[in-house]
C-alpha cells in the first residue's frame, strides 16, 4: 500500500488587476489548489475599499489598499494591492451644512455639522479627529472647529466656523445703564455701580471670557444697578427746596411772622365798614322821624 501524500496547497490571483474608480467595484479571481478550498477574504483598509466573501471589491474613497485571499484554516494566502482613484466623472465636492445661533459671523453653541455627497462621504475630520460614524455631529464647546470632508470620489471640502459665550444679556444691561450720571446717588451706592459697570465692560472685552465670567458679571452688575440709592434731600418736588429744614422754616416766617402792613389795611377797612353802616342806619332814622312830625 502506497503512502498517502497530501497535495500541496496553493492560492494566487489570475491577472488581477490593480486599479479601480472610488464609487466603483471590482470582481477579484484566485486560482487555488485544491479547487474546492474556501477562501477567506480581507482588506488592509475598509475606508479605501471593501471585500465581500466573493471577492468583490467596493472602492471606497482614493487610496491604496491591500486584499488578501486565503485558505481557509490554513496560512496559506495571496496579496493583490488595488490603487483607488478619484471618479473620472464626480467633480462634486461635499456640502457641509452648520446650524446654530450664529451672530456676527461666530456661533453661540451648539452647532450641528451635516455633510452630504451624491457619492457617499468618506471621511469626516473635525479639528484632525475622525467623525465618520458620526453624522451629523454636534459641537458644543467653546472655541475654533476646522471641518474637512471628503466624499468617495475623492473631492474635499473646508468650513472654519467658531462657537464663543453667549454675551448678549450682559450686553444689554450694560448699554442700558452705561449712561447713568452720579447725580443725586450716595457716593457708596455709585462707586459700587462703576465698579460694576467696569467689570461688565472687561468681560464683554474679553474674547476669552467663560459662560461663567459673563454670568457673575450680569449678578453684579443686577445687584449693583438695584443698589443705586438716591441723597435724603432729593426726594419730593424738585422745585422745593432740598433741606427740609430750610423749607419750614421759611414757610413758618412767612405764617406766623409779623406781618404790619397786611394787618392794618385789614383794620382800616373794618373801620371804614362799621362807620359807613353806622351813617347808613342814622339817616334811617332821621327820615322815619319827618315823617311822623308831618
Amino acid at each position: 500500500m502506497e503512502p498517502f501524500i497530501e497535495m500541496e496547497k496553493t492560492i494566487e490571483f489570475v491577472q488581477p488587476q490593480n486599479s479601480v474608480e472610488a464609487g466603483k467595484t471590482l470582481q477579484l479571481e484566485v486560482k487555488v489548489n485544491p479547487e474546492e478550498s474556501d477562501i477567506v477574504w480581507s482588506s488592509s483598509n475598509i475606508q479605501v475599499a471593501t471585500v465581500d466573501e466573493n471577492g468583490l471589491v467596493t472602492a471606497l474613497q482614493p487610496g491604496t489598499v491591500e486584499i488578501t485571499a486565503r485558505i481557509a484554516g490554513t496560512d496559506v494566502k495571496a496579496v493583490c494591492t488595488i490603487s483607488v482613484t478619484p471618479a473620472e466623472d464626480d467633480k462634486t465636492p461635499p456640502v457641509i451644512n452648520l446650524s446654530g445661533d450664529q451672530k456676527n459671523d461666530k456661533y453661540i453653541g451648539p452647532v450641528t455639522i451635516t455633510v452630504t455627497d451624491d457619492t457617499a462621504v468618506a471621511s469626516i475630520l473635525v479639528n484632525d479627529v475622525e467623525h465618520i460614524t458620526e453624522n451629523p455631529i454636534i459641537c458644543d464647546q467653546i472655541g475654533v472647529y476646522n471641518v474637512v470632508a471628503t466624499d468617495k470620489a475623492g473631492n474635499t471640502s473646508t468650513v472654519t466656523f467658531e462657537i464663543v459665550v453667549d454675551k448678549s444679556e450682559l450686553e444689554a444691561l450694560y448699554n442700558a445703564n452705561k449712561d447713568k450720571t452720579q447725580g443725586d446717588y450716595t457716593d457708596a451706592s455709585w462707586k459700587a455701580f462703576v465698579e460694576a459697570l467696569n467689570t461688565a465692560k472687561n468681560v464683554l472685552d474679553d474674547p476669552a471670557a467663560t459662560a461663567d465670567d459673563v454670568a457673575q458679571a450680569i449678578e453684579i452688575l443686577s445687584s449693583a444697578i438695584l443698589g443705586l440709592t438716591e441723597n435724603s434731600g432729593t426726594s419730593g418736588d424738585p422745585d422745593k427746596p432740598s433741606n427740609p429744614d430750610e423749607s419750614s422754616d421759611s414757610s413758618s416766617s412767612e405764617t406766623n411772622g409779623p406781618n404790619t402792613g397786611s394787618d392794618n389795611m385789614a383794620l382800616i377797612t373794618t373801620l371804614v365798614s362799621f362807620l359807613l353802616t353806622g351813617i347808613g342806619f342814622a339817616l334811617v332814622l332821621l327820615k322815619k322821624r319827618k315823617e311822623q312830625y308831618r
